[in-house]
């Protein structure tokens, strides 16, 4: 498994890309967005997660600049099924799990999980600049928030114009009602230093659509804990020095 993952590494290290495919000022400009997006940023954000579950998620930062290395971490308190979604600072969602990194989207309980050591995900932030969330559903029974097909789609995306995706998408998560389930959210900010205008799709997209936390962690990205029984010290290798980010 891990050999097939390292295949997807051409989808993968491009996660947070695809959720903009217009990676130049001049196309980001032309973004649009759906009236279902709006409706489903306001859904998202006035959901009450139940406390059934204790689930933690963060970021090692809660400031990266684009090219920065990423990685996020999560904990639920029992096993679970899980669903991963990321609103990226272009508006797009794209689901990490379940996905072709990680099909069986079912964890242990007091386990750390990594994007990088366990979804062995080689990830680099993305433009545009503007805020991104990271939202995670559990549940002791399975979640079906969409029709997820590796072989055609490895990361299932929805485009912020796609009417018909995000329409079903809200009406998948209307379900929820139905069922006892947990959640939280992480966000980051994403800066681009060589940048001499903001476009604008970040002024049409500030963040959004974060789920309510559950306990004292809260949006802050601070859940950062050491992975594997030896521990790490939870510190990217690779993050650059202050001096490069001033």
């Amino acid at each position: 498994m891990m050999n097939e993952n390292r295949r997807l590494y051409a989808i993968v290290s491009l996660l947070f890309s695809v959720f903009v495919f217009c990676a130049s000022a001049g196309e980001a400009e032309m973004k649009t967005f759906s009236p279902a997006y709006g409706e489903l940023m306001t859904m998202l954000e006035n959901f009450r997660p139940e406390n059934s579950i204790d689930v933690n998620i963060g970021t090692e930062f809660e400031e990266y600049k684009i090219g920065d290395p990423f990685e996020m971490r999560f904990m639920t308190s029992e096993a679970c099924y899980i669903v991963l979604m990321n609103i990226s600072s272009g508006g797009d969602i794209t689901f990490i799990t379940p996905s072709a990194v990680m099909p069986d989207n079912k964890v242990d309980g007091g386990r750390v999980y990594s994007t990088r050591s366990d979804f062995d995900m080689d990830i680099k932030v993305a433009a545009p600049e503007g805020i991104e969330t990271i939202n995670i559903f559990c549940s002791s029974e399975p979640l079906d928030l969409f029709h997820y097909d590796g072989e055609k789609e490895p990361l299932y995306t929805i485009k912020s114009s796609d009417e018909v995706r995000l329409t079903k998408l809200i009406e998948n998560l209307k379900r929820l009602e139905q069922i006892d389930w947990s959640g939280n959210s992480v966000s980051f900010k994403i800066t681009d230093p060589a940048s001499t205008r903001r476009t604008r799709a970040i002024f049409r997209k500030r963040g959004g659509g974060a789920l309510l936390p559950i306990g004292s962690t809260g949006t802050t990205g601070k859940f950062f804990p050491p992975i594997g029984t030896t521990g790490t010290t939870g510190k990217s290798e690779n993050r650059p020095s202050n001096s490069e980010h001033e």
